[in-house]
Protein backbone atom coordinates (compact mmCIF):
# COMPACT_ATOMS: atom_id res chain seq x y z
CA UNK A 1 0.00 0.00 0.00
CA UNK A 2 1.47 3.36 -0.79
CA UNK A 3 2.30 5.95 1.96
CA UNK A 4 0.19 8.23 2.83
CA UNK A 5 0.24 12.17 4.27
CA UNK A 6 -0.27 11.56 7.97
CA UNK A 7 -3.06 13.41 9.68
CA UNK A 8 -3.24 14.77 13.46
CA UNK A 9 -5.76 16.68 15.34
CA UNK A 10 -5.41 18.03 18.86
CA UNK A 11 -8.59 15.81 20.46
CA UNK A 12 -11.88 18.13 20.37
CA UNK A 13 -14.74 15.72 22.82
CA UNK A 14 -18.54 15.53 21.59
CA UNK A 15 -21.19 14.98 24.15
CA UNK A 16 -21.97 11.13 23.15
CA UNK A 17 -26.07 10.49 23.01
CA UNK A 18 -25.55 7.07 24.30
CA UNK A 19 -24.70 6.88 27.78
CA UNK A 20 -22.58 3.88 27.56
CA UNK A 21 -20.30 5.48 25.56
CA UNK A 22 -20.24 8.63 28.09
CA UNK A 23 -16.64 9.53 29.79
CA UNK A 24 -15.24 7.79 27.68
CA UNK A 25 -12.37 9.93 25.26
CA UNK A 26 -11.37 7.82 22.50
CA UNK A 27 -15.48 7.88 21.15
CA UNK A 28 -15.95 11.36 22.41
CA UNK A 29 -12.45 12.14 20.14
CA UNK A 30 -14.72 10.51 17.20
CA UNK A 31 -15.37 12.78 14.59
CA UNK A 32 -19.60 13.41 13.78
CA UNK A 33 -20.88 10.60 11.42
CA UNK A 34 -22.07 11.61 8.35
CA UNK A 35 -25.41 10.83 6.05
CA UNK A 36 -24.94 9.11 3.27
CA UNK A 37 -25.19 12.38 0.91
CA UNK A 38 -23.01 13.94 3.21
CA UNK A 39 -20.48 11.28 2.80
CA UNK A 40 -20.49 11.12 -0.82
CA UNK A 41 -20.39 15.08 -1.53
CA UNK A 42 -16.92 14.78 0.35
CA UNK A 43 -15.64 11.64 -1.05
CA UNK A 44 -16.23 12.06 -4.10
CA UNK A 45 -13.35 13.89 -6.64
CA UNK A 46 -14.21 14.98 -9.83
CA UNK A 47 -13.28 17.76 -12.77
CA UNK A 48 -14.79 17.57 -15.88
CA UNK A 49 -12.76 17.74 -18.79
CA UNK A 50 -13.02 21.53 -19.69
CA UNK A 51 -14.96 22.84 -22.78
CA UNK A 52 -11.88 24.36 -24.28
CA UNK A 53 -10.08 20.73 -24.41
CA UNK A 54 -10.00 20.23 -27.70
CA UNK A 55 -8.35 23.58 -29.09
CA UNK A 56 -5.84 23.96 -25.81
CA UNK A 57 -2.37 23.58 -26.44
CA UNK A 58 -0.52 20.87 -25.84
CA UNK A 59 0.77 20.68 -22.65
CA UNK A 60 -2.47 22.10 -21.33
CA UNK A 61 -4.57 19.54 -22.59
CA UNK A 62 -2.18 16.96 -20.78
CA UNK A 63 -2.48 18.84 -17.83
CA UNK A 64 -6.58 18.57 -17.71
CA UNK A 65 -5.96 14.54 -18.58
CA UNK A 66 -3.70 14.37 -15.88
CA UNK A 67 -6.02 15.82 -13.70
CA UNK A 68 -8.78 13.50 -14.64
CA UNK A 69 -6.90 10.86 -13.02
CA UNK A 70 -7.42 11.86 -10.12
CA UNK A 71 -11.17 11.10 -10.21
CA UNK A 72 -12.87 9.25 -7.29
CA UNK A 73 -16.43 7.82 -7.97
CA UNK A 74 -18.15 6.77 -4.64
CA UNK A 75 -20.05 3.40 -5.16
CA UNK A 76 -22.50 1.97 -2.57
CA UNK A 77 -19.58 -0.13 -1.39
CA UNK A 78 -18.03 2.99 0.13
CA UNK A 79 -20.83 4.02 2.12
CA UNK A 80 -21.46 0.81 3.43
CA UNK A 81 -17.26 0.09 4.52
CA UNK A 82 -17.51 3.33 6.32
CA UNK A 83 -20.62 2.32 8.38
CA UNK A 84 -19.46 -0.56 9.34
CA UNK A 85 -15.91 1.04 9.98
CA UNK A 86 -17.87 3.79 12.41
CA UNK A 87 -20.01 1.44 14.53
CA UNK A 88 -16.76 -1.11 14.66
CA UNK A 89 -14.60 1.21 16.15
CA UNK A 90 -16.76 2.92 18.04
CA UNK A 91 -17.91 -0.35 19.84
CA UNK A 92 -14.45 -1.30 20.57
CA UNK A 93 -13.33 1.65 21.97
CA UNK A 94 -16.45 1.56 24.61
CA UNK A 95 -15.04 -1.80 25.52
CA UNK A 96 -11.09 -0.35 26.41
CA UNK A 97 -12.05 2.60 27.42
CA UNK A 98 -8.56 3.81 28.95
CA UNK A 99 -9.94 5.37 32.42
CA UNK A 100 -11.59 2.22 33.13
CA UNK A 101 -10.25 -0.64 35.79
CA UNK A 102 -10.25 -3.24 33.83
CA UNK A 103 -8.56 -2.13 30.48
CA UNK A 104 -5.46 -0.52 32.71
CA UNK A 105 -5.61 -4.19 34.54
CA UNK A 106 -5.29 -5.46 30.75
CA UNK A 107 -2.32 -3.19 29.77
CA UNK A 108 -0.30 -3.73 32.49
CA UNK A 109 -0.72 -7.65 32.25
CA UNK A 110 0.47 -7.99 29.03
CA UNK A 111 3.28 -5.47 29.62
CA UNK A 112 4.40 -7.99 32.60
CA UNK A 113 4.43 -10.93 30.45
CA UNK A 114 5.99 -9.17 27.47
CA UNK A 115 8.69 -8.03 29.94
CA UNK A 116 8.95 -11.42 31.57
CA UNK A 117 9.25 -13.71 28.24
CA UNK A 118 5.78 -15.29 28.76
CA UNK A 119 3.00 -15.97 26.03
CA UNK A 120 -0.18 -14.07 27.37
CA UNK A 121 -3.68 -14.66 26.62
CA UNK A 122 -7.10 -13.15 27.45
CA UNK A 123 -8.02 -14.66 30.66
CA UNK A 124 -11.67 -16.34 30.39
CA UNK A 125 -12.87 -14.39 33.10
CA UNK A 126 -12.75 -10.96 30.96
CA UNK A 127 -14.75 -12.28 28.22
CA UNK A 128 -18.27 -11.09 28.90
CA UNK A 129 -21.43 -12.61 27.63
CA UNK A 130 -21.35 -9.64 25.22
CA UNK A 131 -18.58 -10.37 23.13
CA UNK A 132 -16.24 -8.26 24.71
CA UNK A 133 -12.38 -9.91 23.57
CA UNK A 134 -13.88 -10.69 20.43
CA UNK A 135 -12.83 -8.77 17.04
CA UNK A 136 -14.76 -7.91 14.16
CA UNK A 137 -13.46 -8.28 11.15
CA UNK A 138 -14.79 -6.70 7.44
CA UNK A 139 -14.03 -8.82 4.36
CA UNK A 140 -13.11 -6.92 1.47
CA UNK A 141 -12.82 -8.79 -2.29
CA UNK A 142 -12.79 -8.15 -6.11
CA UNK A 143 -10.88 -8.54 -9.05
CA UNK A 144 -7.71 -6.93 -9.28
CA UNK A 145 -8.10 -2.72 -10.58
CA UNK A 146 -11.94 -2.14 -8.90
CA UNK A 147 -10.98 -0.09 -6.13
CA UNK A 148 -10.87 -1.87 -3.06
CA UNK A 149 -7.52 -0.63 -1.89
CA UNK A 150 -7.85 3.65 -2.79
CA UNK A 151 -11.73 3.15 -1.53
CA UNK A 152 -10.38 2.00 2.17
CA UNK A 153 -6.87 4.79 1.81
CA UNK A 154 -9.48 7.43 0.95
CA UNK A 155 -12.30 6.73 3.68
CA UNK A 156 -9.72 6.48 6.12
CA UNK A 157 -7.79 9.99 4.95
CA UNK A 158 -11.46 12.28 4.23
CA UNK A 159 -12.91 10.78 7.25
CA UNK A 160 -10.87 10.31 10.43
CA UNK A 161 -7.68 11.88 11.60
CA UNK A 162 -5.08 8.74 12.27
CA UNK A 163 -3.80 10.22 14.98
CA UNK A 164 -5.25 11.81 17.54
CA UNK A 165 -3.57 13.92 20.35
CA UNK A 166 -4.77 14.09 24.15
CA UNK A 167 -3.72 16.37 26.18
CA UNK A 168 -6.33 16.42 29.33
CA UNK A 169 -10.12 15.11 29.96
CA UNK A 170 -12.69 17.04 31.82
CA UNK A 171 -9.82 19.11 33.53
CA UNK A 172 -7.76 16.17 34.52
CA UNK A 173 -4.44 15.18 32.54
CA UNK A 174 -4.58 12.52 30.10
CA UNK A 175 -2.10 12.84 27.81
CA UNK A 176 -1.55 9.90 25.17
CA UNK A 177 -2.20 9.71 21.05
CA UNK A 178 -5.08 7.67 20.13
CA UNK A 179 -4.09 6.19 16.61
CA UNK A 180 -7.24 5.60 14.48
CA UNK A 181 -5.99 3.04 12.07
CA UNK A 182 -3.22 1.30 10.90
CA UNK A 183 -3.02 -0.23 7.47
CA UNK A 184 -0.36 -3.44 6.90
CA UNK A 185 0.72 -4.59 3.61
CA UNK A 186 0.88 -8.29 3.56
CA UNK A 187 3.41 -8.45 0.39
CA UNK A 188 6.85 -8.62 1.67
CA UNK A 189 5.97 -10.54 5.15
CA UNK A 190 7.26 -13.73 5.06
CA UNK A 191 7.13 -14.37 8.71
CA UNK A 192 5.28 -13.50 12.20
CA UNK A 193 8.72 -11.55 12.96
CA UNK A 194 8.11 -9.82 9.34
CA UNK A 195 5.07 -9.41 9.82
CA UNK A 196 5.51 -7.57 13.42
CA UNK A 197 8.20 -5.37 12.13
CA UNK A 198 6.39 -4.12 9.43
CA UNK A 199 3.34 -3.18 11.87
CA UNK A 200 5.72 -1.42 13.96
CA UNK A 201 7.99 0.07 11.21
CA UNK A 202 4.11 1.86 9.73
CA UNK A 203 3.37 2.74 13.45
CA UNK A 204 6.40 4.15 13.87
CA UNK A 205 5.76 6.20 10.63
CA UNK A 206 2.25 7.94 11.43
CA UNK A 207 3.16 8.85 15.33
CA UNK A 208 6.63 10.20 14.25
CA UNK A 209 8.93 9.15 16.89
CA UNK A 210 10.49 4.84 17.52
CA UNK A 211 7.07 3.77 19.66
CA UNK A 212 8.50 0.12 19.04
CA UNK A 213 11.64 0.94 20.98
CA UNK A 214 9.65 0.83 24.29
CA UNK A 215 8.14 -3.02 22.84
CA UNK A 216 10.87 -4.42 20.75
CA UNK A 217 14.43 -6.12 21.13
CA UNK A 218 16.28 -8.37 19.58
CA UNK A 219 15.85 -11.09 22.14
CA UNK A 220 12.04 -11.72 21.46
CA UNK A 221 10.73 -14.98 20.27
CA UNK A 222 8.15 -14.83 17.36
CA UNK A 223 5.29 -15.43 19.52
CA UNK A 224 6.77 -12.38 21.75
CA UNK A 225 6.69 -10.38 18.51
CA UNK A 226 2.80 -10.90 18.79
CA UNK A 227 2.02 -10.17 22.13
CA UNK A 228 4.45 -6.79 21.35
CA UNK A 229 1.56 -5.59 18.89
CA UNK A 230 -1.61 -6.36 20.80
CA UNK A 231 0.30 -4.17 23.61
CA UNK A 232 0.88 -1.41 21.32
CA UNK A 233 -2.76 -1.82 20.04
CA UNK A 234 -3.77 -0.89 23.92
CA UNK A 235 -1.34 1.61 24.40
CA UNK A 236 -1.47 3.73 21.41
CA UNK A 237 -5.35 2.85 21.44
CA UNK A 238 -5.78 1.63 17.86
CA UNK A 239 -9.06 1.42 16.93
CA UNK A 240 -8.69 -0.81 13.40
CA UNK A 241 -5.87 -2.95 11.46
CA UNK A 242 -6.13 -2.89 7.75
CA UNK A 243 -4.18 -5.69 6.46
CA UNK A 244 -4.13 -5.59 2.28
CA UNK A 245 -2.95 -8.19 0.34
CA UNK A 246 -4.53 -10.76 2.22
CA UNK A 247 -3.76 -13.07 -0.31
CA UNK A 248 -0.31 -14.14 0.88
CA UNK A 249 -1.57 -15.39 4.02
CA UNK A 250 -5.13 -16.93 2.85
CA UNK A 251 -2.93 -19.02 -0.04
CA UNK A 252 0.58 -19.21 1.51
CA UNK A 253 2.74 -22.18 0.67
CA UNK A 254 3.01 -25.25 3.49
CA UNK A 255 7.05 -24.39 4.83
CA UNK A 256 9.24 -27.40 4.72
CA UNK A 257 11.12 -26.15 7.62
CA UNK A 258 10.91 -28.15 10.41
CA UNK A 259 10.61 -25.68 13.07
CA UNK A 260 7.64 -23.32 11.83
CA UNK A 261 7.14 -21.41 14.67
CA UNK A 262 8.51 -18.48 12.99
CA UNK A 263 6.46 -18.98 9.57
CA UNK A 264 3.66 -16.53 8.68
CA UNK A 265 0.82 -16.75 10.80
CA UNK A 266 -1.79 -18.84 9.68
CA UNK A 267 -5.63 -17.18 9.52
CA UNK A 268 -6.88 -18.73 12.46
CA UNK A 269 -3.43 -17.31 14.10
CA UNK A 270 -3.98 -14.18 13.17
CA UNK A 271 -7.49 -13.77 13.80
CA UNK A 272 -6.53 -14.82 17.25
CA UNK A 273 -4.06 -12.18 17.58
CA UNK A 274 -5.86 -9.50 17.23
CA UNK A 275 -9.25 -11.44 18.95
CA UNK A 276 -7.95 -11.41 22.32
CA UNK A 277 -7.82 -7.90 22.74
CA UNK A 278 -10.46 -7.05 20.49
CA UNK A 279 -9.09 -4.69 17.61
CA UNK A 280 -11.76 -5.02 14.60
CA UNK A 281 -9.68 -5.87 11.20
CA UNK A 282 -10.44 -5.07 7.40
CA UNK A 283 -9.09 -7.46 5.59
CA UNK A 284 -8.29 -7.20 1.62
CA UNK A 285 -8.08 -9.75 -1.03
CA UNK A 286 -8.94 -10.37 -4.96
CA UNK A 287 -11.34 -13.07 -5.26
CA UNK A 288 -9.45 -15.24 -7.29
CA UNK A 289 -7.18 -15.44 -4.20
CA UNK A 290 -10.51 -16.08 -1.77
CA UNK A 291 -12.04 -18.76 -4.14
CA UNK A 292 -8.48 -20.62 -4.55
CA UNK A 293 -8.77 -20.72 -0.33
CA UNK A 294 -12.36 -21.61 -0.29
CA UNK A 295 -11.15 -24.35 -2.86
CA UNK A 296 -8.55 -25.79 -0.46
CA UNK A 297 -10.58 -26.11 2.69
CA UNK A 298 -12.29 -28.76 0.74
CA UNK A 299 -8.89 -30.72 0.79
CA UNK A 300 -7.94 -33.23 3.70
CA UNK A 301 -6.36 -31.70 6.19
CA UNK A 302 -7.53 -28.54 6.37
CA UNK A 303 -7.29 -25.71 8.88
CA UNK A 304 -10.24 -26.06 9.69
CA UNK A 305 -13.75 -26.11 7.77
CA UNK A 306 -14.76 -23.67 4.91
CA UNK A 307 -17.57 -22.11 7.71
CA UNK A 308 -15.66 -21.74 10.66
CA UNK A 309 -12.61 -19.77 8.31
CA UNK A 310 -15.03 -18.10 6.44
CA UNK A 311 -17.02 -16.61 9.43
CA UNK A 312 -13.53 -15.21 10.59
CA UNK A 313 -12.84 -14.04 7.89
CA UNK A 314 -16.02 -11.99 8.13
CA UNK A 315 -17.55 -11.78 11.02
CA UNK A 316 -19.24 -8.11 10.41
CA UNK A 317 -19.53 -8.26 6.81
CA UNK A 318 -18.33 -9.44 3.59
CA UNK A 319 -18.23 -6.42 0.89
CA UNK A 320 -17.56 -7.43 -2.49
CA UNK A 321 -16.31 -4.91 -5.27
CA UNK A 322 -18.02 -6.06 -8.63
CA UNK A 323 -17.39 -5.02 -12.35
CA UNK A 324 -18.61 -1.40 -13.10
CA UNK A 325 -22.29 -2.30 -15.40
CA UNK A 326 -24.05 0.07 -17.45
CA UNK A 327 -27.03 1.22 -15.38
CA UNK A 328 -25.60 3.02 -12.60
CA UNK A 329 -25.39 6.36 -11.65
CA UNK A 330 -21.52 5.93 -10.98
CA UNK A 331 -20.82 5.17 -14.21
CA UNK A 332 -22.78 7.65 -15.81
CA UNK A 333 -21.06 10.12 -13.44
CA UNK A 334 -17.71 8.04 -15.55
CA UNK A 335 -18.85 9.37 -18.92
CA UNK A 336 -19.76 12.71 -17.77
CA UNK A 337 -16.57 13.63 -16.36
CA UNK A 338 -14.31 12.05 -19.34
CA UNK A 339 -16.96 12.75 -22.12
CA UNK A 340 -19.00 15.88 -21.20
CA UNK A 341 -21.44 16.94 -23.71
CA UNK A 342 -19.81 20.19 -23.64
CA UNK A 343 -16.61 18.72 -25.10
CA UNK A 344 -17.98 15.93 -27.16
CA UNK A 345 -20.59 17.68 -29.38
CA UNK A 346 -21.65 17.47 -32.79
CA UNK A 347 -19.48 15.28 -34.58
CA UNK A 348 -18.06 14.64 -31.79
CA UNK A 349 -20.82 13.79 -29.68
CA UNK A 350 -20.87 10.14 -27.52
CA UNK A 351 -23.91 8.15 -28.34
CA UNK A 352 -24.88 5.09 -26.11
CA UNK A 353 -23.47 2.61 -28.62
CA UNK A 354 -19.84 4.12 -28.16
CA UNK A 355 -20.61 3.97 -24.18
CA UNK A 356 -21.54 -0.06 -23.66
CA UNK A 357 -18.44 -0.39 -26.71
CA UNK A 358 -16.30 1.37 -23.76
CA UNK A 359 -17.72 -0.64 -21.24
CA UNK A 360 -17.26 -3.86 -23.18
CA UNK A 361 -13.56 -3.14 -23.58
CA UNK A 362 -12.58 -2.45 -20.03
CA UNK A 363 -14.94 -5.55 -18.42
CA UNK A 364 -16.00 -2.82 -16.31
CA UNK A 365 -13.03 -2.78 -14.64
CA UNK A 366 -12.45 0.92 -13.58
CA UNK A 367 -8.84 0.96 -13.37
CA UNK A 368 -8.72 -0.54 -16.99
CA UNK A 369 -11.87 2.35 -17.78
CA UNK A 370 -9.46 5.14 -16.71
CA UNK A 371 -6.56 4.11 -18.73
CA UNK A 372 -8.24 3.94 -21.59
CA UNK A 373 -10.22 7.09 -21.05
CA UNK A 374 -7.09 9.01 -20.54
CA UNK A 375 -5.17 6.88 -23.57
CA UNK A 376 -8.25 7.85 -25.88
CA UNK A 377 -8.14 11.60 -24.74
CA UNK A 378 -4.61 12.33 -25.11
CA UNK A 379 -4.73 10.30 -28.89
CA UNK A 380 -7.88 12.32 -29.94
CA UNK A 381 -6.30 15.74 -29.03
CA UNK A 382 -3.22 15.08 -30.60
CA UNK A 383 -5.42 13.58 -33.88
CA UNK A 384 -7.52 17.15 -33.85
CA UNK A 385 -4.79 19.11 -33.39
CA UNK A 386 -3.11 17.49 -36.01
CA UNK A 387 -4.32 16.20 -39.58
CA UNK A 388 -7.66 15.75 -38.18
CA UNK A 389 -10.34 13.10 -38.02
CA UNK A 390 -10.34 10.97 -41.79
CA UNK A 391 -13.73 11.06 -43.33
CA UNK A 392 -16.51 9.08 -42.25
CA UNK A 393 -14.08 7.62 -39.30
CA UNK A 394 -16.03 7.27 -36.06
CA UNK A 395 -15.01 7.40 -32.66
CA UNK A 396 -15.83 4.06 -32.00
CA UNK A 397 -12.73 3.16 -34.73
CA UNK A 398 -10.37 5.76 -33.14
CA UNK A 399 -11.38 3.72 -30.00
CA UNK A 400 -10.57 0.82 -31.35
CA UNK A 401 -7.49 1.65 -32.15
CA UNK A 402 -5.98 3.22 -28.99
CA UNK A 403 -7.56 -0.27 -27.79
CA UNK A 404 -5.13 -2.23 -29.90
CA UNK A 405 -1.96 -0.25 -29.15
CA UNK A 406 -2.41 0.63 -25.24
CA UNK A 407 -3.65 -2.78 -24.05
CA UNK A 408 -1.50 -5.37 -24.87
CA UNK A 409 -0.16 -5.61 -21.67
CA UNK A 410 -3.43 -5.63 -19.79
CA UNK A 411 -5.58 -7.34 -22.14
CA UNK A 412 -4.54 -10.82 -21.11
CA UNK A 413 -6.05 -9.22 -17.63
CA UNK A 414 -9.30 -8.48 -19.09
CA UNK A 415 -9.80 -11.43 -20.24
CA UNK A 416 -11.24 -13.48 -17.14
CA UNK A 417 -13.06 -10.50 -16.50
CA UNK A 418 -14.99 -10.54 -19.87
CA UNK A 419 -15.87 -13.76 -19.00
CA UNK A 420 -18.07 -13.37 -16.00
CA UNK A 421 -18.71 -9.53 -16.87
CA UNK A 422 -22.74 -8.69 -17.74
CA UNK A 423 -22.71 -5.43 -18.99
CA UNK A 424 -26.52 -4.77 -17.76
CA UNK A 425 -29.44 -2.51 -19.44
CA UNK A 426 -28.98 0.88 -20.80
CA UNK A 427 -30.88 3.67 -18.57
CA UNK A 428 -34.38 4.11 -18.89
CA UNK A 429 -35.28 8.04 -20.16
CA UNK A 430 -38.06 9.30 -18.42
CA UNK A 431 -40.60 7.96 -20.63
CA UNK A 432 -39.83 4.66 -19.77
CA UNK A 433 -38.04 3.80 -23.35
CA UNK A 434 -34.43 2.57 -23.29
CA UNK A 435 -31.81 4.93 -24.89
CA UNK A 436 -32.46 2.64 -28.59
CA UNK A 437 -29.45 0.27 -28.30
CA UNK A 438 -31.54 -2.67 -28.36
CA UNK A 439 -30.35 -3.73 -24.91
CA UNK A 440 -33.05 -5.83 -22.60
CA UNK A 441 -34.90 -2.59 -20.70
CA UNK A 442 -35.14 -3.13 -16.44
CA UNK A 443 -37.36 -1.39 -15.07
CA UNK A 444 -36.66 -3.06 -11.95
CA UNK A 445 -32.83 -2.27 -11.18
CA UNK A 446 -32.00 -0.14 -8.07
CA UNK A 447 -29.20 1.70 -8.62
CA UNK A 448 -28.12 1.32 -4.69
CA UNK A 449 -27.62 -2.12 -5.30
CA UNK A 450 -27.30 -3.03 -9.12
CA UNK A 451 -23.82 -3.87 -8.76
CA UNK A 452 -24.49 -6.18 -5.50
CA UNK A 453 -24.89 -9.56 -7.97
CA UNK A 454 -22.68 -10.56 -10.12
CA UNK A 455 -23.62 -13.10 -12.60
CA UNK A 456 -20.65 -15.26 -13.66
CA UNK A 457 -21.28 -16.42 -17.10
CA UNK A 458 -18.94 -18.80 -18.83
CA UNK A 459 -18.44 -17.98 -22.99
CA UNK A 460 -16.95 -21.92 -24.26
CA UNK A 461 -17.76 -21.59 -27.03
CA UNK A 462 -14.73 -21.75 -30.12
CA UNK A 463 -12.77 -18.83 -29.99
CA UNK A 464 -12.71 -16.21 -32.44
CA UNK A 465 -10.13 -13.83 -33.25
CA UNK A 466 -9.43 -11.55 -36.32
CA UNK A 467 -5.79 -11.23 -37.64
CA UNK A 468 -5.30 -7.40 -39.15
CA UNK A 469 -2.47 -5.96 -40.74
CA UNK A 470 -0.65 -3.49 -38.62
CA UNK A 471 -1.64 -0.18 -39.37
CA UNK A 472 0.44 3.09 -40.17
CA UNK A 473 1.45 4.39 -36.28
CA UNK A 474 0.27 8.11 -37.58
CA UNK A 475 -3.00 6.68 -36.61
CA UNK A 476 -2.04 7.77 -33.09
CA UNK A 477 0.77 10.23 -32.22
CA UNK A 478 3.55 8.56 -30.54
CA UNK A 479 2.44 5.43 -30.15
CA UNK A 480 4.88 1.93 -31.41
CA UNK A 481 2.58 -0.90 -32.69
CA UNK A 482 3.39 -4.25 -30.88
CA UNK A 483 3.94 -7.84 -32.95
CA UNK A 484 0.33 -8.40 -31.18
CA UNK A 485 -2.13 -6.15 -32.16
CA UNK A 486 -5.78 -6.62 -30.10
CA UNK A 487 -8.93 -6.50 -32.11
CA UNK A 488 -11.25 -4.75 -30.37
CA UNK A 489 -14.12 -5.11 -32.85
CA UNK A 490 -13.71 -9.09 -32.24
CA UNK A 491 -14.21 -8.65 -28.85
CA UNK A 492 -17.13 -6.66 -28.53
CA UNK A 493 -19.07 -8.73 -31.28
CA UNK A 494 -18.23 -12.15 -29.60
CA UNK A 495 -19.17 -10.58 -26.20
CA UNK A 496 -22.53 -9.99 -27.91
CA UNK A 497 -22.91 -13.21 -29.32
CA UNK A 498 -22.31 -14.98 -26.08
CA UNK A 499 -18.81 -15.82 -26.69
CA UNK A 500 -15.80 -14.52 -25.21
CA UNK A 501 -11.67 -14.32 -26.36
CA UNK A 502 -9.50 -17.37 -24.94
Amino acid sequence: MSRHIVTKKTAHYRDELKQKYSGNPLVEAMPAFLNKQAFNDRIEKSVPLPEDFFSSPRMDALDDVLELEKSFFSIPQCYLLYEMIYSLVRRYYGEVNPLAAHTVAMTHDLAYHLKAGKHWELSADNIDDDGEGESQSILISGQSGLGKSRSVRRLFKLFFDQVTMHKGYKGKPFITEQVFYISIDMTNSKSKTALALAFFAELDRVLGYKASEDSLSSSLKPFQYLNAMQLACLKHHIGVIHIDEMQYILNRPKSAKKDRENDLPTLPELEALFNQVGVPIIVSTTSEALNQFYNNLKLPNAEATPLQLSSRLSSACHITFHLWQRNTKYVDKFFEVFFPDTVFKGELAIDEAFKRHFLILCAGVIKAMVFLAVSFLRSLHAKLSGQGMKQNEALTDFLNNVYKTRFATLDSSLKDSLKMYVIGPSPVTESGQDTGDGAPKNNTDDEAFGVAKEVEQTKTKNPRTTKRQPKEAHHIERIVEGEEHIDADSIVLTYENGQARV
